[in-house]
């Protein structure tokens, strides 16, 4: 049996309403650490639960994207508007 990676990947996702959803359900569903950004605290508190972190602010603010974890996340994610 192989060794339990020492850092497993974990992933810093800016909220994007639906596809957001999608990417942070299978996230879950494969047990992978991630972190969501969202700009509405009333979201946040919504979609609070034990195991999912979560942090309220601006994805475009480096502050925000550094308590996000993006420095030390092995994959880094955004969305663009279409």
């Amino acid at each position: 049996m192989p060794d339990p990676q020492p850092n497993p990947p974990t992933l810093s996702l800016p909220a994007s309403a639906v596809p957001g959803r999608m990417v942070a359900e299978i996230l879950e569903s494969r047990n992978i650490p991630y972190t969501v950004i969202e700009t509405n605290p009333a979201t946040v508190t919504r979609a609070c639960k034990p195991g999912r972190r979560l942090v309220c602010g601006d994805a475009s603010d480096a502050q925000v994207l550094e308590q996000a974890g993006v420095k030390t996340a092995t994959l880094p994610c955004d969305r663009h508007p279409q």
